[in-house]
């Protein structure tokens, strides 16, 4: 590289950088980003027109900026992406503090339960609610959770 090619690279990386600096706190990570995206973009430029850059790499760098605009528009066009998300946010985690009778009342069993029983309810809830099923990570979690308790008891 020459030292002209050096000092230029140089001087924008500092202008970058303070351009950068000179945004409020809020926007700093924002605006990092659109720097780092913009500096990608000149070098991919820089690449495809030197020949340096294989003609797919140039492709799929021009195709970036589209997949980013029209990312709303997956979105609306997929809503059981954003139903699953929303799914995921609104189940609680499930806390450790189960008691006996609301482990019971999960696998729907009555107090006294054999260990089969427990073992056969457990199997059942979870053919019809894990994940992988369209069930709830949520749900599934409870239902480990219940049989864990009645079996450790």
């Amino acid at each position: 590289m020459n030292p002209i090619s050096f000092i230029a690279i140089v001087i924008l990386l500092l202008l970058i950088i303070s351009w950068v600096r000179s945004k409020p706190k809020g926007l700093r990570r924002k605006a990092s980003i659109q720097a780092g995206l913009i500096i990608l973009a000149l070098i991919m430029l820089f690449l495809a027109i030197t020949g340096k850059m294989h003609w797919l790499g140039a492709l799929i760098a021009g195709l970036v900026p589209l997949v980013k605009g029209s990312l709303p528009w997956l979105l609306r066009a997929l809503p059981f992406l954003r139903s699953r998300r929303q799914q995921q946010q609104n189940n609680p985690k499930p806390t450790g503090n189960m008691s006996k009778q609301e482990a019971y009342e999960i696998l729907g069993l009555k107090d006294g339960a054999s260990k089969e029983e427990i073992l056969a309810a457990h199997k059942r809830l979870m053919q019809k609610a894990h994940p992988d099923r369209g069930g709830s990570d949520w749900l599934a979690s409870r239902i480990n959770a219940a049989k864990e308790k009645l079996l450790k008891e």
